[in-house]
């Protein structure tokens, strides 16, 4: 039960970005039950695991480990929703664009691209691969709030 809440919290505790663009100041902010707050930056984590009582954020410089009776909020400054009109990128090679309710990523025509999606339980509800662009039809998906992870970058779509 606490970890659905936390997944939970996680999805909904999400703030809007300012101006469609991800700089490279983008932080998770991990708020522990001490008052006391931990920064991790948007662009350098490449997974955030949970086992047991446990919370692991991976970045490109380690791990962060944390324990969940110690986590009081974590907070995302990067979101979109269905009906947003954004584009943003994601890195140097990787930009998304919502419009309509399609969200696309797209990159130079030589780097692959992996889409998936997973709804607030975790569980992975579309997936796309390719070269150049992808989309996902977020229109005949339930509303709702979904986790979109776009070559190792992770975003918060409410529908």
């Amino acid at each position: 039960m606490k970890l659905q809440k936390l997944h939970f919290a996680i999805a909904l505790s999400a703030m809007l970005m300012s101006g469609g663009h991800i700089y490279a100041d983008d932080m998770l902010v991990v708020s522990g039950s001490d008052g006391r707050l931990s920064n991790v930056s948007v662009a350098d984590i490449t997974q955030i695991t949970f086992n047991g009582d446990n919370m692991t954020i991976a970045t490109v410089n380690g791990n962060v480990d944390y324990q969940l009776s110690s986590v009081e909020s974590l907070t995302f400054d990067l979101a979109t929703s269905a009906v947003d009109e954004i584009e943003t990128s994601l890195s140097e090679d990787v930009t998304l664009n919502v419009k309509g309710g399609v969200l696309s990523v797209t990159a130079p025509a030589d780097v692959p691209l992996l889409v998936a999606v997973y709804n607030i339980k975790g569980i992975l509800v579309a997936t796309q691969a390719g070269k150049e662009s992808v989309s996902i039809d977020f229109n005949n998906m339930a509303s709702g709030v979904y986790i979109v992870k776009a070559n190792n970058k992770t975003i918060k779509f409410t529908l």
